[in-house]
């Protein structure tokens, strides 16, 4: 059972990397790529579902409800809209004493991960790194407590069987997908900062009235030269 979840969590965070590789090509501001991320985020959602642990037929457990927190938190809301709506309507699909459970999950997943990731923008006080931590076992706890939605029949059997899982490994696993944004983030965020300065200095080497040369040290060949240089 826990290696079975762990496997499927693993195929998903393994997703999660190839999206964040792809950020490096993506202006997140634009709406159509916000929309595009829910897409992903719910395709790999929908994958994770299909590769579930089934402990009834009906009811599965699989690693969604990191993808869908974690598309709230860094994608906004409207990856994680779409996202929630192709993870719900494959849900509502596969049916079974699980839809209602499952089905509330999807909810309170994405909500948290929209609600934090406002929280998070407003900087309430909190390091970004513990707020990753709080919302991932807020979830899950969350999470587990939706068992009182299953029958009578599966509460006592489907606690004891995930318990362990999802109040261990599902928040070290969000945790983990966290990080790994948050550093891509600070990434982007150090890039798009140099280029900005670079940009600056150019302006200001080139519309500067003092005379500015870029000499090759080796050589002695002028690599650069400002207005100024050139009426000199």
């Amino acid at each position: 059972m826990i290696i079975e979840i762990f496997n499927n969590i693993s195929l998903l965070v393994t997703l999660s990397v190839a999206y964040i590789v792809l950020l490096r090509y993506w202006d997140q501001t634009r709406r159509r790529v916000q929309l595009f991320s829910g897409l992903l985020f719910g395709s790999f959602v929908i994958i994770g579902m299909y590769n579930s642990v089934e402990l009834y037929p009906g009811l599965i457990f699989d690693g969604r409800s990191i993808v869908l927190s974690v598309a709230g938190l860094f994608g906004g809301p409207i990856a994680a809209a779409v996202g929630f709506v192709m993870a719900l309507s494959y849900r509502i699909w596969i049916g079974g004493p699980g839809l209602v459970m499952g089905s509330l999950a999807i909810f309170s997943a994405t909500l948290f991960g929209v609600v934090f990731h406002y929280l998070i923008k407003r900087n309430i006080g909190f390091s970004p790194k513990w707020m990753y931590l709080i919302m991932g076992f807020a979830v899950h706890l969350i999470l587990l407590a939706l068992i009182v939605t299953l029958p009578g029949y599966l509460r006592t059997d489907v606690l004891v069987s995930i318990a362990l899982p999802v109040m261990v490994i599902y928040p070290l696993a969000s945790f983990l997908v966290c990080m790994l944004f948050h550093s891509q983030r600070k990434y982007l965020v150090t890039l798009r900062e140099l280029s900005e300065s670079e940009g600056r200095f150019r302006q200001l080497f080139h519309e500067s009235q003092m005379v500015f040369l870029v000499i090759d040290p080796d050589s002695g060949v002028i690599l650069d030269a400002n207005k100024a240089a050139e009426q000199f």
